[in-house]
Order: C-alpha cells, then structure tokens, then sequence
C-alpha cells in the first residue's frame, strides 16, 4: 500500500524519480521509485540537512513499494549524517529482499563505522501502522 498522505503543507521534493517531504512537526517521507543511487540519496540527505530539525530528531517514513534497488553505498552516506538526525524509522510495503537489505545494512553501520543507527526501525504493511508507531513514541518520555 502507497503512503496516502493527508498533510499537503509542504510540496513533493524530486531527487531523479524519488519523492520527499517535509511534515511539520517531525515527519520525513521517502518515497523511493525504482532503483535508488548513491548520487540520489546525497541530494536528498543534502535537502534533508536544511529543513528545521526537531530537539529529539525526525521521524522517518519510507514508503518502498516502489523501490527495486538500492545502493549499498547509502550506508556510507548514512554515517555521515549527524547522530540525531532521525529518532525512528518506519518502512512501509517493503518486500522479504528489502527488508534483509535494511536489516544488513543497518547491522553493517553500526560494526563497520561505530555508528548508532537509529533509536529504532521497523517494517510495517500500511502508513496508518506506521503513524501509530510515530505516534506512540512521541507519548515517551
């Protein structure tokens, strides 16, 4: 299931064929469309390092129902973002390959470059899931 977001505030951001936005208060949406390139994502991590950042960081959702590919070298760009860029990630419609991948890369950060991923990630099926997870979280102390 595609993200069907209702918040309209800020316009879709291309980076080739990809999608992002920024969702007042604390919400990053990703939308990755075919294969996703390294070149693509440092657009889109260079975009993401001027919208304003929350004190606990923004909460991250990628809809990946259209993604196919994507480049083992985003790790290596990921290290470079300050450590409290994001506080969770949620990915959305992600197939058995994509979420290994994430998995594995994630892992792959943390050993290779000391890097704290993210407080958490998870998968889920819809973007309601997800935005009651966000919620949840934003209920924490």
């Amino acid at each position: 299931m595609a993200i069907d977001s209702q918040n309209d505030e800020v316009a879709w951001i291309s980076f080739g064929p990809h999608l992002a936005r920024f969702e007042s208060p604390d919400v990053i949406i990703f939308r990755p469309i075919g294969d996703v390139s390294a070149d693509e994502i440092r657009q889109f991590l260079a975009e993401l390092l001027t919208w304003p950042r929350p004190a606990r960081g923004f909460f991250y959702l990628i809809d990946a129902t259209r993604l196919r590919h994507q480049s083992v070298q985003i790790a290596t760009e990921m290290r470079n973002l300050p450590l409290n860029v994001f506080r969770a990630r949620a990915m959305i419609g992600a197939t058995f390959q994509h979420r290994v991948t994430d998995d594995l890369m994630r892992r792959a950060m943390f050993r290779l470059y000391h890097a704290r991923p993210e407080s958490e990630a998870k998968h889920f099926a819809t973007e309601i899931e997800a935005r009651a997870w966000f919620d949840s979280l934003r209920t924490q102390a």
